[in-house]
C-alpha cells in the first residue's frame, strides 16, 4: 500500500528536503529531493510502514552490501518512523525501457554491443558480492542524470528479489533445489527457472541474453501468449522457450549472439561465467559491423537511431522525463513542436520555469522581490558537467509575444521586445526568418549555428535575464559585502562578471557597458580586501623586471597577445590559457578565459586577474581536461616541458579524463604518490644535505632557507594534508600551488643564489616524480 502524499513530511533524516512526486507504484512513491548540505539533488522513496512492509529495509541493505560499486546507485539514509518506511538514495535518469521506446523499440547493433558489456559487469558486480539479481528486466537499467560527468554509463537498481548464492565467510555455493517457484519477469527468465529449479549466476546471465535479443529484434517468439492464471501463463511461455531453437532465436544476428545463448545455457549450477569473454564476443561483433566505441548511443542521435527518412522535426527531441533510482513506470512525453503535442503548460510541467516577464527570478521562491539583491546562485554539483546528449528539446520558442529560451532544466520568458531593445542582433538570430514580423504564438527553433545557449548554467544566465528586466528602471541594485568578507566579493564579483561575459556573448552594449561600471565600483571598494592573501601569487605571475627568480638565461618570446617585456612565468601562463582555448568547445569558457586573458596582460587589473583565476578553478568540475592542464603547468611553475616529459600523450588523455584531477586517492598508494611533497622531516635533510656540499655558506643559507620552508608550510598544513577526513585533505592540497608559488619567490630572496638554484631543483625533481606517479596511477585505473 502507497503512503497518502498528505502523510509524506517535508523532511527525512536531518537535511534531505522532499520535494516534487516523481513516480509511483504499487508500493510506494517516488520524490525528487535535495540533499541540504551539499545542495545534491536524491531520489527519496517511501513506503507504507503498515503490516510490516519491508521492502525499503531489504533494498537499503543490498545497496549498503554493493556500496561504492561502480554503476550501482548509492543509498545514503534509511529510516522508519511514523507512517512511512523512506529511503534516500541517488538521483538517476531515464531507464532503458523509456530510451528503447524513444528509439521505435528497437535498438541498433551498435548500442547493444555497447550497453550489453555495461550490463554483464554489473551482473559480475552483483555475483562477486555473493548475490544473485533474479529479476532482471529493462527498466532496471538506467543511465545517469543529464549532465553526468560520463554520459550513459548504466546503473543497476532494484535488487528486491536478490538472494544469497555463497556464504560470504565459508564460501560454499547454496545447494541446487527444484520445484521452486518461478521468480522473475517471464518474458526474460531463464528455462531453468520455468523448470522450477533454484536460479544461480547462470540464470542472470541467460536472462540478459533474451533481454539483449529482445532490444535487437524488437520482440520475442513468446511474446503475446495467454493462460487462464499466471502459472499457466507462466508453464506455456516456459514450453515455448523450450521449443524455439538458439538459432531461430537469433536469425539474421552476429553468431556471436549464438554463441553467447549456447555458452550461459550450457553453464553448471555452481560454474563460474567467463565474463570477459561473453564482453568479448560483443567487442567483436562491434569491430565485425565496422564500428567504434565513441560512446554515441541511439537516444542520442537525431532521429534516434532509426533508418527511415527524418521529417521536418525530427531533430526537435522530446524532454525525457528523470526517472527515480527506482522500480516505477515512466513514460515518455511526446515532442512539443510535432502535431498532436501537448500544451505549453504541459511542456512548462517539465522545467523550472523562470517569467522574466513578470519579475520572477528565484527558482524556488517566486515570491521574493527581484531586485532585493543580485547574489551568485551555487549550481547544483550534480548538474555542472557541460555535456547533456539526451536534452535536445527546442532551445527557443515563441508564445504570446514572448521568448522561452531553454537553459539546460530551467525555461526564462521573456517579452520579445525587452529582448529584441537590448539586442537587435540576437533578436534576429532568433527568428532568422523573420525580422520584421513582431513575434506571435508561433513556435521557431533555433539554428545552432546562430545561437548557443547550451553551455550556460541556469544561475548565470538567471543574473543577465534580472538585469534585461530591470535595467530599464535602473532598479538592480548589489547589496553592499562587508568589507571583510572575501567570500560575499568574490560571490558578487561572479555576479557580475557573468553579466559582462553573457552580455559580450549577446551582443547587449548597454549591459555590459553596466557590468563593466559595477566591475570596476565593487573592486575599487573591496579589492583590498583580497589583495594582501593573494600579493605572493600575483607577484610570481606578474613580477617586476628586477625579480625574475634567477632565470638569467630568459629571453622574451614575441606573441600577438602577449608584450615582449612580458615576464617569463607570465608567458607560460598565457601558453596554459591559450591552449585551453585551444581544447575548449565551451563558448562561455572560452569568453572567461579571454578574460583572464585581458586582465593577464594587463598589469593594472590585479585584483580581477585573481577572482578571474578563482573563478576558472570550477573548471575541475566543469572540464576536468582543461582544469587538469591548467593545475599541472602552475603547479610546474609554468614549464610546459615537465608536464610533456613526465606524461606520454596516452597518459594525459587518461589524466584529464578522469573525473576530475583531485579526485581521492586509495590510502595505500596516496602515502607514495603525493607525500613527497609533504615530509617535513626527510626534506629538511635533503636540503641540508644539499646545503652541505656549500662549505663556504651552508650554514646561513641553511637557517634563510628553512626559515622559509617554515612560513610556506607550517605545521598545521600537513596535519590537514594528512588529514583522514578527504575534503580538509583535498582543501590543503589545492592550495599547493600558491604556497609553492610562494616558496619559490622567497628562494629568489636567498642572498646565495647556488643553493637557490640547488633547492629549486630538488624540488622539480620532487614534482617530476609525483607527475609520473600519478600518470601511472590513473594508467591502471582508467
Amino acid at each position: 500500500m502507497s503512503p497518502s502524499l498528505s502523510q509524506i513530511p517535508a523532511m527525512v533524516g536531518r537535511h534531505y528536503q522532499v520535494g516534487k512526486k516523481i513516480g509511483a507504484g504499487s508500493i510506494g512513491i517516488v520524490f525528487e529531493g535535495t540533499d541540504l548540505l551539499n545542495n545534491q539533488r536524491v531520489a527519496i522513496k517511501f513506503e507504507s510502514s503498515e503490516n510490516n512492509a519491508r521492502k525499503l529495509r531489504d533494498e537499503w541493505r543490498t545497496y549498503r552490501m554493493l556500496a561504492a560499486s561502480p554503476g550501482i546507485p548509492q543509498a545514503y539514509h534509511f529510516e522508519a518512523e511514523g507512517p512511512h518506511n523512506a529511503l534516500v538514495m541517488d538521483l538517476l535518469g531515464p531507464n532503458l525501457d523509456e530510451l528503447f521506446n524513444l528509439c521505435g523499440r528497437r535498438f541498433s547493433l551498435k548500442t547493444v554491443c555497447l550497453i550489453v558489456p555495461q550490463m554483464i559487469t554489473r551482473m559480475q558486480t552483483i555475483h562477486g558480492k555473493n548475490l544473485v539479481h533474479r529479476g532482471i528486466r529493462l527498466d532496471e537499467f538506467l543511465i545517469g542524470l543529464p549532465g553526468a560527468c560520463i554520459p550513459n554509463v548504466i546503473h543497476m537498481i532494484d535488487f528486491g528479489l536478490a538472494k544469497i548464492w555463497r556464504d560470504s565467510k565459508t564460501k560454499q555455493h547454496i545447494p541446487y533445489r527444484e520445484g521452486k517457484s518461478p521468480t522473475g519477469v517471464a518474458r526474460y527468465m531463464s528455462i531453468n527457472t520455468h523448470l522450477g529449479r533454484e536460479q544461480s549466476r547462470r540464470d542472470d546471465l541467460e536472462t540478459l541474453g533474451h533481454m539483449f535479443m529482445y532490444l535487437l529484434r524488437g520482440d520475442l517468439p513468446w511474446q503475446g501468449i495467454k493462460g487462464a492464471t499466471y502459472k499457466e501463463k507462466y508453464e506455456k511461455i516456459g514450453e515455448k522457450k523450450q521449443m524455439v531453437t538458439i538459432t531461430e532465436l537469433c536469425a539474421g544476428f552476429p553468431k556471436e549472439t549464438i554463441i553467447y545463448m549456447n555458452y550461459v545455457r550450457n553453464l553448471s549450477f555452481e560454474e563460474t561465467p567467463d565474463y570477459d569473454f561473453l564482453r568479448g564476443l560483443f567487442t567483436k561483433m562491434l569491430k565485425d559491423a565496422g564500428e567504434v566505441d565513441d560512446g554515441v548511443m541511439d537516444w542520442m542521435l537525431p532521429n534516434r537511431g532509426k533508418s527511415r527518412e527524418a521529417s521536418v522535426v525530427s531533430n526537435i527531441d522530446s524532454q525525457l522525463d528523470i526517472e527515480a533510482a527506482a522500480d516505477i513506470p515512466a513514460t515518455t512525453e511526446p515532442n512539443p513542436m510535432t502535431p498532436n503535442s501537448p500544451s505549453i503548460s504541459s511542456i512548462h510541467s517539465q522545467f523550472t520555469v523562470v517569467d522574466v516577464s513578470q519579475g520572477q527570478f528565484n527558482f524556488d521562491d517566486d515570491a521574493n522581490p527581484p531586485w532585493d539583491d543580485l547574489e551568485a546562485v551555487e549550481e547544483n554539483p550534480g548538474k555542472n558537467n557541460l555535456s547533456t546528449p539526451f536534452i535536445r528539446d527546442p532551445r527557443y520558442y515563441f508564445e504570446d509575444g514572448n521568448v522561452i529560451l531553454r537553459v539546460r532544466e530551467v525555461l526564462f520568458k521573456v517579452h520579445a521586445s525587452l529582448l529584441r531593445a537590448h539586442s537587435e542582433d540576437f533578436f534576429n538570430k532568433l527568428r532568422p526568418s523573420r525580422q520584421s514580423e513582431e513575434p506571435t504564438a508561433h513556435r521557431d527553433v533555433c539554428d545552432e549555428d546562430n545561437i548557443i545557449i547550451s553551455d550556460i548554467q541556469p544561475s548565470q544566465f538567471r543574473n543577465l535575464m534580472k538585469v534585461i528586466y530591470c535595467l530599464p528602471s535602473n532598479n538592480v541594485v548589489l547589496s553592499r559585502p562587508a568589507t571583510n568578507d572575501r567570500q560575499a566579493i568574490v560571490g558578487n564579483f561572479d555576479c557580475y562578471l557573468d553579466i559582462a561575459i553573457l552580455s559580450r556573448k549577446f551582443a547587449m552594449e548597454d549591459i555590459q557597458q553596466w557590468a563593466r561600471k559595477k566591475l570596476n565600483k565593487l573592486l575599487h571598494k573591496s579589492g583590498k580586501v583580497l589583495s594582501e592573501e593573494f600579493d605572493d601569487f600575483y607577484e610570481y605571475i606578474m613580477p617586476d623586471e628586477d625579480n625574475r627568480l634567477g632565470d638569467e638565461d630568459f629571453k622574451p618570446q614575441t606573441m600577438d597577445c602577449v608584450p615582449v617585456a612580458s615576464s617569463y612565468p607570465a608567458f607560460r601562463f598565457m601558453e596554459a590559457i591559450h591552449y585551453a582555448k585551444a581544447v575548449s568547445d565551451n563558448t562561455l569558457l572560452y569568453d572567461t578565459l579571454g578574460v583572464l586573458e585581458y586582465y593577464c596582460i594587463n598589469p593594472g587589473h590585479k585584483i580581477e586577474f585573481l577572482l578571474s583565476f578563482l573563478r576558472i578553478a570550477d573548471l575541475r568540475k566543469t572540464n576536468p581536461s582543461v582544469f587538469g592542464f591548467l593545475f599541472l603547468l602552475i603547479l610546474s611553475r609554468g614549464k610546459l616541458a615537465w608536464v610533456e616529459k613526465a606524461f606520454t600523450r596516452d597518459d594525459r588523455t587518461v589524466l584529464f579524463s578522469v573525473q576530475s584531477f583531485l579526485s581521492p586517492l586509495p590510502a595505500a598508494i596516496k602515502e607514495p604518490i603525493v607525500m613527497p611533497l609533504f615530509t617535513r622531516p626527510a626534506r629538511a635533510n635533503e636540503f641540508a644535505r644539499i646545503l652541505s656540499e656549500n662549505t663556504e655558506c651552508k650554514d646561513r643559507c641553511s637557517e634563510e632557507i628553512f626559515l622559509h620552508w617554515e612560513k610556506t608550510f607550517p605545521a598545521g598544513y600537513y596535519h590537514d594534508v594528512n588529514s583522514k577526513e578527504f575534503s580538509v585533505s583535498i582543501k590543503a592540497l589545492t592550495t599547493l600551488p600558491l604556497r609553492r608559488f610562494n616558496f619559490t619567490i622567497r628562494l629568489g630572496e636567498v642572498h646565495c643564489k647556488q643553493c637557490s638554484r640547488k633547492v629549486q631543483e630538488q624540488l622539480d625533481q620532487d614534482m617530476q616524480e609525483v607527475f609520473a606517479r600519478l600518470a601511472k596511477y590513473y594508467n591502471v585505473c582508467d
